[in-house]
């Protein structure tokens, strides 16, 4: 998604603020707690429980990571690795899942706008929205696609690495 397409969705969700409220937020990865009903966790990479363009989860954030992968069915949906506009042959997704060991989702749209696409795909795969839970740094892309899908969210924030996106994101949260 372009830098304007973003602000374009962070300005209608600013002027309908339920669609950026997180089902609940945590300080870090380390902290996550999902809710209660989850099944399946959808997990952004970057400023999550990854530095942005790599492929290992934080050291300090491995412990929580596998506990979280022990408990629950755990998918990373990148707009990096397996946004096909930006990893069109799979090779970051393929590289992702080899040092992760969990599947990595391809996606033809970047979040939020791959909402629909896959809540149909969890939906196909005989999961509820309310078994789902999208946990991200983004209120304008994590948050509002877990919302745009009925699924349960927790945002990580600021995320590890604020930018000004996030800073205006933090802002709307208020």
């Amino acid at each position: 998604m372009s830098i304007l397409a973003q602000i374009r969705y962070t300005l209608w969700a600013a002027a309908n603020r339920e669609s950026l409220r997180p089902t609940m937020a945590v300080n870090t990865f380390a902290d996550l707690k999902p809710p209660q009903g989850t099944k399946v966790l959808i997990l952004d990479k970057d400023n999550c429980f990854a530095k942005p363009h790599h492929l290992e989860v934080w050291p300090a954030f491995k412990p929580r990571w596998d506990e979280l992968v022990k408990e629950y069915k755990v998918y990373v949906l990148s707009n990096t690795a397996g946004d096909l506009e930006h990893d069109p042959h799979g090779k970051l997704a393929e590289e992702l899942e080899s040092v992760l060991n969990v599947p990595v989702i391809r996606h033809e749209q970047k979040k939020p706008m791959c909402y629909k696409t896959l809540g149909d795909q969890f939906v196909s795969e005989g999961y509820k929205p309310s078994d789902l839970c999208v946990v991200g740094d983004r209120l304008a892309t994590d948050i509002l696609m877990a919302n745009l899908m009925g699924a349960k969210s927790c945002w990580i924030r600021p995320g590890a690495h604020p930018k000004w996106l996030n800073h205006l994101e933090m802002m709307l949260y208020k």
